[in-house]
């Protein structure tokens, strides 16, 4: 009798063994993109979700990516589907939303042997800067403009000046206390930038071209 239940229990332990070993190789055969990351997407009037990810370096089966987006954190729909190129480790897609405000997004991979990934989600916040009107608030003056990089800030009673890129970034955030401020953006590199200047009388948004 005790020969039976020590052979049941090796049985049984044997069993326990191989399923774990199982789950292990499957989660290893299909396993989730890397570095799912998203920012603000802006050009021209046109706006959304820029998307980035890596796929694994062990995906050797991989299928296809699918990106899903959802407006409540719950109900999802795809929007992109990306097909795996076995030369390529990052891959990046745009997707353009008609308004603003924030997006949920999911990302599974699916592979050969039938097997997808678990799902990874992020969260964008989607600005739309043509809708931002430059309200005059006093005499607001930036110069020069186009620039290389060097501008400077003219307002009366300013507070404070945040400057924005265009996929939504902060490259610049300072507290004024007189009505003059100088800013070099040269290190922040080329394109346009928002400048959202805040005075006691209100706030502007003015565009700056950095050559």
């Amino acid at each position: 009798m005790k020969k039976l239940q020590l052979l049941f229990f090796c049985m049984m332990f044997m069993q326990l063994a191989f399923a774990q070993e199982l789950k292990s190789n499957l989660d290893e055969s299909c396993p989730s993109p890397e570095n799912f990351a998203g920012e603000n997407y802006y050009d021209e009037g046109e706006f959304g979700a820029h998307l980035s990810w890596d796929r694994a370096e062990y995906e050797s089966t991989l299928g296809r990516f699918e990106v899903y987006r959802s407006a409540d954190g719950e109900d999802y729909e795809m929007v992109k589907r990306v097909v795996n190129t076995p030369s390529i480790t990052h891959y990046e897609c745009m997707d353009v939303v008609s308004e603003a405000g924030l997006y949920y997004y999911r990302i599974i991979a699916f592979y050969q042997n039938e097997c997808q990934s678990d799902p990874l989600d992020i969260e964008v916040e989607v600005i739309d800067y043509t809708a931002v009107t430059e309200n005059l608030a006093g005499d607001v003056s930036i110069f020069p403009n186009p620039t290389s990089g060097k501008v400077t800030i003219k307002a009366g009673a300013m507070l404070h000046v945040e400057v924005i890129n265009m996929v939504g970034q902060v490259v610049l955030n300072e507290t004024v206390d007189n009505e003059e401020l100088r800013l070099d953006l040269t290190s922040s590199g080329k394109g346009m930038y928002f400048v959202n200047i805040v005075t006691e009388n209100g706030n502007i948004v003015k565009k700056i071209n950095v050559k």
